[in-house]
């Protein structure tokens, strides 16, 4: 191991005297901790001192880390112990830890509060004795103490007790105790309230007074710090324990954090109520199942908040608990992971300071890898178990996400934001020296894990490393001007031949060459002139990246490590960490074994991603790019290579390296290692001279296996690109020069064939035009050629090469110097030439090719003196070298007449240049034509067009310059033509007119003169003496020459070109070590053909590649970066943590819990929407509001807003974003839709998958967001069925348990897609299973039959036809049932006390009728549209509205719909009578029917949130609705009586006929015109809205649909059936002194049924039990499980067994009670604590485990509601708690004034009866808590239950059991007495159990004896049932 990079970064340490000293910044001595074991040490760990090693010690931050963590602790014993096994200490380090936090928190405040309370004691008026007790139990030793506090306890036992059993009646006025400490208050009150003395019980009221303090935030922080002291201080003691465990244990004391968090801004006190926290999690929450990262997730959240300081100390608490005590080993990753690692912004963020570590500043987060560097080291005893745990948890991928999200987050926390205090963001921004430290510490830790090689950990870095961490710009696609191995064709000017001067060329790029390098060197010298302190050299503690970028940046200083406040942060750390997981992985890549490599690596890698990081812009990172690759290459197995080498690998990768040329050396390595194949590489930097030395150290060692590889892999082309006329290399250097001579002269003299014909042919044919080096390629070829002397060539060879080589160099373009030397070759040596001069080859040659060769020089003197080549002094200069010629007046007619058109071209050409010259001889331009406008020289490619005209271009002035520019091809100040060039173009002359090639008269040539084109030149104008069309046509036939010759020289060359290209290099190429290039070069040179259409193929290659890498990177990142992002996501941890917050707010806040703030409590009741049997809606829950106080009564109006408790955390803003759910199965449907819910439209999406259904609400801020996510389990969904939404078919609504959901989806498709695809799972006990699964035609028929209730049809109606409570529009719909509410009394069997079900509301008095079928006939004679007799609707929004008014949250949607204000109090509903006279017959435009509510709800009915209505007219403020007389004023007895009247004969009788009204056949067509039953067209189905064209209208159109109403679904096309009638009841006995005709019905206990019968008698010898199962009633033993109904295990005070499991164990806690639901298990303990177990399908075994706070004594009852989905608790306290089943949360709490020891709900209504069987006191009340009745009968009441019958056809009783065998039955309705029944077989015994069946047709008792049970049953007779 590499002691080396545990260099330090800016300190230095020594070691004297056995002590290690750590320097700080400033270089004084900051600290010194002692290596040997003393008396600091902690007596914990006592063991041998550790080895320190001297030379390779760590740096002195993971020193003092560790000083940090172990902390300085005080050995009390003193001296240092014995050495021993350290992980026997950690087994006991728990309760040691306790041990030692409790004295470190309470150190500094014990003396304080002991003095206090000496104090208080002293000065307090206590009695005497009381105060001595105190006195002489503080002065006395421990012994003294303990007895002293046994004596004690012992004598105050009875008064503790008795204050715990009053403990809900102290806490009622708890709240009114003072919240402050202050001198006015008393002493007594604070020494046995605040404080907590340790010889003193600990008791519920004492540890509820300490949590009480804090619910204020007036105190100091000191205050609150001595109190957490105190908690501290305890936490060790069983009483604490005890207590803490019936307030909620752990979920007190995290509420504890949170609020101390919330008032106190101080990292000291924040850290105290976190250790607190962390060590009751630790040593005392052992036992629980729940675990310990949901607790962990809550204190992140926390953490996190704005409240949060989350300073040094708090890390140091987290650490603490992170690690054992001697800080050596990991013990809880959890804690680590979920609290420190998710909440790295935050520790990046923050710093310690000078005084919290001798580090000085730097980054919690710095400080976190150092303490995790420190675990893992070789030094670390626990080093194996560290890494071990680090590695099974993933470390590596997460260390490395964290890094990926820091980089791209950086700018969240960069700077304070402009305009923010600094207390907001106190911490600096992050500098690149942050960076760096950051990442070398990280490097360390991956290092670490490395060792041993470990695949996964290479997984890791290839995965979340260097995919993830390559810039987005990144890899860029090539381009083609950057594509050096391709021939680009660039001429200059785009002109047709390029002039150039070679002098000037290299002189301007010399110059500009001289500049860059000069730039280059100063770049050097500034970097040479580093002073000593940044030099690496001399700071041998630098790592290797730290000083290469503090040197760049020049900040670094040895003495203080200071930096400036950098902006680099994110470029420096992403570029340092990507080079540091690039170095691991490569050295992973060496040393790894193979059978890892091939396993696990080898699948993650790819050579994509090491090509894309070769484009990145930093030098080493390229570098270590290639590295990888070349190591990548090595190791895997051929296919792979060929692979890449296919897809010309090598050259994608060069053209991204071509511009670091500080890679020569690296690429020479490669390119010796893999041959030819990767010779891309090298020539991407032939422009360096250590490129171009190693290639000549290639070519002298083996010229014949190096050249051909240069060639074929694009040499030719990439020198060509390089000297490109423009380019900085212009020029060759002097080693580029004699690599270009050695290649040609190997090519062109090789005996081979191949390199001539396959390699230097084809490139030397694709040459570009006007490029000096082509012709000097040529030029040397040729030369090489015309002097060998050699005998390897073939006989012929050498001379066909050369005609070859000539004719190309004819017909190309490569500047005025090759075509002078090409000039020269012909004349000198061949027309002119020397015997004696000139070679054997050359003089064969010419021989043999003579005729041959002056029809090249033909050619070529055309193609200089065409006039399409503007250079007229490179054609002066031709002819001064023709005359130069001693015998051309000999030869040059016979090389102009070798062919007709040469001589015709070179005629014509040459007149036009005598002409042009000799007008550039004049001193002044004179211009051919009248009006003065010269002709410029047409272009070549437009004379030879033979399909469009020459073009001349007008110049209007011809100056010197223009001149010059136009034939000089750039040369600005070329002089005109003097007398010599005349004399030579005269001279000239005389030779071609002597020699008959042209004519004396000037103006024509001899061609020009032809009898056959006469015609055609009288036509056109002569150009210079030549006509248009004579230079067309010699121009034309240049052309053809040119093509000819090019056609015969492809021919010849492609004849043995091969195109099978790399394909075949990759087949026969194996890349073993030494491999011999040799032959690798022989399969080039048959292979390739090296011109420019296989380099064109080679670039598409590299471009595909391109792609295909550009896609493969870009995927493979952003799925990673996916990964890597919800790796470290916390939005779906936060909105878990956030609903845990919300869920431990509503347990530990409601008004019998501990935290309950009753100053911000919710105090409005608002409708729960949770449903009963029938879909009633009976159940309230409380609400906060958001409304303004002045629509409250003034009385009831709040003192302002208070803050909830927590809100900080509960409205803490989440990312707005979707936030998918974590699922394990996939995605089957994700839409987006809009949830209804009433009043309001929540749009979202709803994403299905094979478990769990979701919608998840648009990013909202509040804690409102919460409730509005739904996740139901598939499973529990009863029903699903369609439904409309604005008249839309696209919407759907879905049953779950006691509730419904609709949702919109964007279209019908989305809707039915959703449909198919969700799996119902229908449940036989599920809340309404029988109502929603039975078909419409059952249902009729089993009303028909009398089997079920009017109520019960009518709610079916309104469900199968759409109507729901989630859709104000479509709410359901009921009749008015009855017409008498101005009457004292009403009499229930008279026909005149009901409506006139047959005819609709509006038409109830028949005077109206005749008014509104007048209104129907006026609309269909004067309108257009439907006519109709009533405008608006019998419900919509508005009327429902109307109605709850007074129960929110209707209340929020009436002022929205009213534009925020009450209606005018006269038009409100404050009257029932008025409102049924308005709807029957005062009103035209009132015609509204009732609602459910009118049936079942009486709390709308009633203003019990006190809102302010207003006054009416006549002065009456708008209150309660009044009730008519018979009501009495009573809302509950009002819907009792109307459901009975729903229910009566003459209902039943007359129901179908309004069903054919709403449901039926009257509802549309000729039956509703009859009925008079027709409303406004918008309120029917296919009322048209979108299809109007107008946009005003369809606008109108749609408010109509949204307001008006809309009727419900048809269900009947034809008459309702009607139904049996029951006969009517005849009994003495009245329910009600006012309203006659109330049924009784026929049940136990009824007054209609007093022959009862008793049976099954039964005596039992264990203790026994009632059991109400799904279809019976059992007697069973009392400690049986009995779940549905079966039995499926027992209970014990101790735990649950299940099917031979335990599932539920309880140690120091005794289970009192336990009862069961379907899929659950109740359990309550001895503590006052409920435990709720849901257990798993198959029943055995725990799923989720939940506690309730809320009762502090033994639990004696609890009733589980299924059919409400409630649960009512109580433990002998003066109340009962009321929970919701489903949700698990508080509803409400019954306070009574005396103690409630057993309650009993009903399953019909939801009443709830309480018993106290002390004072024989029965209770009554709804089941929202109001009190109905209370009675107080003279017999010892035992036990009490209720009839579960329909309210509207019985009349429900409650069952007293009493002494003696005796029960009494009272009314539900007012608790008279109604009836008594003596059970004979119990006639001596006291009735201890009651229960009724469901149909109440039997009543089971049971008695008990202390020794036997005895069972009896009670049925009606056969003849009364």
């Amino acid at each position: 191991m590499d002691p080396d990079r545990f260099k330090t970064l800016e300190d230095q340490i020594e070691i004297e005297d056995g002590t290690l000293k750590v320097y700080n910044d400033n270089g004084g001595s900051s600290s010194s901790t002692s290596i040997y074991s003393t008396a600091e040490e902690d007596h914990l760990d006592s063991e041998s001192p550790p080895e320190i090693d001297t030379e390779g010690v760590l740096e002195p931050l993971l020193t003092a880390t560790k000083t940090w963590v172990t902390g300085t602790k005080n050995n009390e014993e003193g001296g240092a112990g014995t050495a021993t096994d350290e992980t026997d200490n950690d087994n006991s380090w728990s309760s040691a830890r306790t041990q030692n936090n409790t004295a470190s928190i309470s150190s500094s405040t014990s003396s304080k509060l002991t003095n206090k309370i000496k104090n208080i004691n002293t000065q307090s008026n206590l009695p005497n004795e009381t105060r001595a007790r105190d006195e002489s139990f503080n002065s006395s030793d421990d012994s003294t103490k303990t007895a002293t506090a046994e004596t004690i306890a012992r004598k105050n036992s009875t008064s503790i007790q008795i204050a715990e059993l009053s403990f809900s009646r102290q806490y009622e006025s708890s709240t009114d105790l003072p919240s402050t400490l202050s001198e006015s208050e008393s002493s007594s009150n604070i020494a046995a309230s605040l404080l907590l003395p340790e010889g003193r019980p600990i008791s519920v009221v004492q540890l509820q007074d300490v949590f009480d303090r804090f619910k204020s935030s007036d105190n100091s922080f000191e205050f609150y710090a001595d109190l957490i002291d105190l908690l501290g201080s305890a936490q060790s003691r069983n009483d604490f324990q005890w207590a803490l465990h019936q307030m909620g244990g752990i979920s007190a004391l995290i509420f504890l954090f949170a609020r101390v968090v919330e008032i106190c801004r101080d990292d000291e006190i924040q850290s105290k109520a976190l250790c607190l926290v962390l060590t009751q999690l630790k040593n005392h929450c052992k036992s629980t199942d729940i675990p310990s990262r949901v607790h962990y997730n809550l204190i992140r959240f926390i953490l996190n908040s704005e409240r949060s300081t989350f300073g040094f100390k708090t890390f140091l608490v987290l650490i603490n608990h992170c690690l054992n005590a001697r800080g050596h080993r990991l013990l809880d990753y959890d804690l680590l992971d979920t609290c420190l690692l998710t909440s790295w912004r935050i520790l990046l963020r923050n710093r310690c300071t000078d005084a919290d570590a001798p580090t000085g500043r730097r980054s919690l987060f710095e400080c976190l890898l150092t303490v995790i560097l420190d675990l893992i080291v070789e030094k670390n005893t626990n080093r194996d178990l560290n890494m071990a745990l680090l590695k099974s948890k993933f470390f590596g991928e997460v260390l490395l996400s964290i890094c990926y999200n820091a980089i791209f987050d950086a700018n969240n926390y960069h700077q304070p934001t402009p305009g923010t205090s600094s207390s907001s963001n106190p911490a600096p921004s992050l500098s690149s020296v942050d960076a760096i430290r950051i990442t070398v510490l990280i490097k360390s830790i991956l290092f670490e894990l490395m060792t041993p090689p470990d695949a996964f950990i290479g997984v890791c870095l290839v995965k979340y490393g260097l995919y993830p961490l390559l810039p987005k710009e990144l890899p860029p696609l090539p381009q083609k001007e950057s594509a050096f191995f391709t021939f680009q064709n660039q001429q200059f000017n785009n002109a047709t031949e390029a002039l150039e001067n070679e002098n000037d060329t290299n002189n301007s790029n010399i110059s500009r060459n001289k500049v860059t390098t000069k730039n280059i060197m100063m770049d050097f010298e500034g970097e040479d002139e580093i002073p000593e302190m940044l030099s690496p050299e001399n700071n041998e503690d630098i790592p290797e990246i730290v000083g290469r970028v503090l040197i760049k940046q020049k900040v670094y200083n040895k003495e203080t490590f200071e930096s400036t406040q950098l902006d680099g942060f994110r470029e420096t750390f992403q570029e340092s960490l990507t080079e540091a997981v690039m170095t691991i992985l490569l050295n992973t890549l060496a040393i790894i074994p193979d059978g890892a490599f091939f396993s696990v690596l080898r699948n993650h890698l790819n050579p994509h991603i090491f090509v894309a990081y070769c484009s990145h812009p930093s030098f080493p990172i390229k570098k270590l790019a290639l590295k990888l690759l070349s190591a990548y290459l090595s190791r895997v197995k051929n296919p792979c290579i060929s692979e890449f080498l296919t897809a010309r690998g090598f050259f994608l990768t060069s053209m991204y390296i071509q511009d670091c040329p500080e890679l020569s050396s690296l690429i020479g390595i490669i390119c010796q290692g893999y041959g030819p194949v990767s010779y891309p590489l090298i020539l991407s930097l032939l422009h360096t001279n250590s490129a171009v030395n190693t290639i000549l150290e290639w070519v002298q060692e083996d010229e014949g296996g190096v050249i051909p590889g240069l060639m074929s892999m694009g040499f030719i082309p990439t020198l060509l690109n390089m000297c490109k006329p423009g380019s900085s290399g212009a020029f060759l250097t002097r080693g580029l020069s004699d690599l270009l001579s050695r290649v040609i002269r190997f090519c062109t003299i090789s005996p081979k064939e191949d390199p001539w014909k396959v390699l230097l042919c084809p490139a030397l044919e694709s040459l570009p035009q006007g490029n000096h080096l082509s012709g000097r390629i040529f030029q040397e070829a040729t030369e090489y050629l015309k002097k060998y002397g050699g005998k390897d060539l073939k006989k012929g060879d050498a001379g066909g090469r050369l005609i070859w080589l000539l004719e190309r160099g004819t017909v190309s373009r490569f500047g005025n110097q090759f075509d002078k030397w090409l000039l020269n070759v012909f004349m000198v040596h061949f027309m002119e030439m020397d015997d004696d001069q000139e070679t054997e080859v050359w003089k064969a040659f010419v021989k043999k090719n003579k005729k041959r060769l002056m029809y090249l020089l033909g050619v070529c003197l055309c193609r200089i003196l065409a006039p399409n080549r503007g250079d007229l002094h490179f054609k002066q200069l031709t002819l001064r070298i023709l005359l130069g010629c001693p015998n051309v007046k000999t030869w040059l007619p016979k090389v102009i007449r070798i062919d007709e058109q040469i001589e015709r071209c070179f005629t014509a050409f040459f007149r036009m240049f005598l002409s042009e010259a000799e007008k550039r001889s004049c001193t002044k331009v004179e211009n051919v034509r009248k009006d003065g406008m010269g002709l410029t020289s047409p272009s070549f490619q437009t004379l030879i067009s033979d399909n469009s005209a020459i073009r001349l271009v007008a110049v209007a002035k011809v100056d010197n310059a223009e001149v010059g520019e136009a034939s000089g091809g750039g040369q600005q100040n070329q002089p005109f033509f003097n007398v010599t060039d005349k004399l030579v173009r005269t001279r000239l002359e005389e030779i071609l007119v002597g020699a008959g090639l042209l004519s004396p008269i000037n103006s024509f040539s001899t061609y020009s003169a032809d009898f056959k084109n006469f015609k055609m030149l009288l036509e056109t104008p002569p150009i210079y003496g030549v006509s248009y069309y004579e230079l067309r046509q010699c121009l034309a036939s240049v052309e053809r020459m040119r093509q000819q010759l090019q056609k015969s020289l492809n021919g010849s060359a492609t004849s043995f070109m091969s195109s099978l290209g790399m394909d075949t290099i990759v087949k026969d190429f194996s890349l073993e070590r030494g491999v011999n290039k040799q032959n690798v070069s022989a399969v080039i040179q048959k292979n390739n053909c090296c011109n420019t259409a296989y380099f064109e193929g080679v670039y598409e290659m590299v471009n595909r590649l391109a792609c295909d890498m550009l896609d493969n990177v870009t995927r493979t990142r952003t799925m990673q970066e996916i990964e890597l992002v919800r790796r470290l996501s916390l939005k779906e941890d936060d909105i878990i943590a956030r609903n845990g917050l919300w869920k431990l707010v509503e347990r530990m806040t409601h008004p019998t819990a501990p935290w309950h703030f009753s100053a911000s409590y919710p105090k409005f009741w608002a409708l729960d929407q949770s449903e009963g049997p029938g879909r009633v809606r009976l159940r309230l829950k409380r609400e906060s509001l958001k409304i303004h106080s002045r629509f409250v009564m003034p009385t009831y109006r709040d003192t302002g807003d208070v803050l909830q408790p927590l809100e900080y955390l509960l409205s803490e803003k989440l990312e707005e974003q979707t936030i998918l759910p974590k699922t394990n199965s996939g995605i089957h449907f994700m839409r987006f839709c809009t949830r209804i819910i009433p009043g309001e439209e929540l749009p979202g999406e709803i994403i299905l998958n094979s478990e769990t259904l979701h919608f998840i609400p648009d990013a909202q801020n509040g804690i409102q967001e919460c409730i509005q996510r739904i996740d139901v389990p598939l499973t529990s969904i009863i029903h699903i069925l369609k439904r409309r939404y604005t008249l839309e078919d696209r919407a759907v609504e879905i049953f779950v348990e006691s509730r419904s959901y609709m949702f919109v989806f964007r279209g019908n498709k989305d809707r039915e897609e959703f449909i198919k695809l969700i799996a119902v799972k229908h449940s036989a006990n599920s809340l309404n299973s029988s109502l929603m699964d039975s078909s419409l035609p059952s249902m009729t028929a089993q009303w028909t039959k009398g089997q079920i209730s009017n109520f019960e049809y009518l709610m079916y109606l309104n469900t199968a036809a759409g109507r729901t409570y989630c859709d104000l529009m479509q709410y359901p719909v009921f009749p008015f049932v009855l017409a008498k509410y101005d009457s004292p009394t009403l009499d229930l069997n008279a026909i005149q006390s009901y409506r006139d079900l047959k005819k609709p509301m509006a038409i109830q008095d028949p005077s109206k009728e005749e008014h509104f079928i007048a209104t129907y006939n006026y609309l269909k004679r004067e309108c257009d549209t439907s006519p109709f007799h009533y405008g608006s609707h019998y419900s919509n929004s508005g009327i429902v509205l109307h109605f709850l008014i007074r129960l929110p949250p209707y209340t929020q949607h009436f002022l929205k719909y009213q534009d925020g204000s009450f209606d005018i109090p006269d038009r409100s509903f404050h009257s029932i009578d008025t409102t049924w006279k308005l709807a029957s017959r005062e009103s035209n435009t009132d015609f509204k029917e009732a609602i459910p509510e009118f049936f079942y709800l009486p709390e709308f009915l009633k203003n019990i949130q006190h809102f302010d209505f207003g006054k009416r007219q006549n002065g009456m403020r708008v209150d309660d609705v009044t009730l008519p007389p018979w009501a009495n004023g009573n809302a509950r007895f009002f819907t009792l009586v109307n459901r009975q009247a729903l229910e009566s004969n003459q209902v039943r009788k007359f129901l179908s006929d309004w069903i054919d009204l709403i449901f039926g056949y009257k509802q549309t067509g000729k039956a509703a015109i009859q009925a008079m039953n027709v409303f406004h067209p918008s309120t029917y189905e296919g009322f048209e809205v979108d299809g109007v064209g107008d946009e005003l209208l369809r606008k109108a159109r749609k408010a109509m649909v949204s307001t008006y109403g809309q009727t419900p679904k048809k269900l009947f096309p034809y008459p309702h059936p009607r139904s049996s009638v029951a006969p009517v009841e005849q009994c003495e006995v009245m329910a009600s002194d006012t309203v006659s005709g109330i049924r009784w019905g026929r049940f136990v206990g009824s007054p209609l049924c007093t022959e009862l019968e008793v049976n099954n008698t039964r005596t039992y010898e264990d203790s026994m039990s009632l059991f109400e199962t799904q279809t019976r009633i059992v007697f069973w033993p009392e400690n049986t499980i009995i779940i549905g109904d079966k039995i499926v295990g027992k209970w014990d005070a101790s735990g649950i067994r299940i099917k031979s499991n335990i599932v539920h164990l309880c140690i120091g806690d005794e289970i009192t009670v336990c009862v069961t639901t379907d899929n659950s298990i109740w359990v309550g303990h001895q503590s006052g604590l409920i435990t709720v177990l849901k257990l798993t399908s198959e029943l055995d075994k725990v799923e989720e485990k939940f506690e309730l706070v809320g009762h502090y004594q033994a639990i004696k009852c609890i009733d589980l509601n299924q059919d409400f989905s409630t649960a009512i608790s109580c433990s002998g306290e003066n109340y009962a708690l009321v929970w919701d089943m489903n949700r698990l949360r508080f509803i409400n709490v019954i306070r009574r004034p005396e103690s409630i020891d057993e309650v009993y709900s009903s399953r019909s209504t939801g009443d709830v009866v309480l018993l106290n069987a002390t004072n024989n006191i029965i209770t009554l009340t709804t089941i929202n808590g109001f009190e109905v009745a209370s009675i107080q009968p003279d017999d010892r009441i035992e036990c009490v239950c209720l009839t579960n019958l329909d309210p509207g056809r019985n009349v429900n009783l409650i069952a007293v059991g009493c002494d003696y065998g005796m029960l009494r039955f009272y009314s539900t309705w007012d608790l008279k007495f109604v009836n008594e029944i003596k059970v004979v077989p119990l006639a001596t015994l006291a009735i201890k159990k009651v229960r009724y069946a469901k149909d109440g047709q039997r009543l089971y008792c049971l008695s008990s004896t202390g020794e036997i049970c005895i069972s009896a049953a009670l049925q009606l007779s056969d003849s009364r049932r």
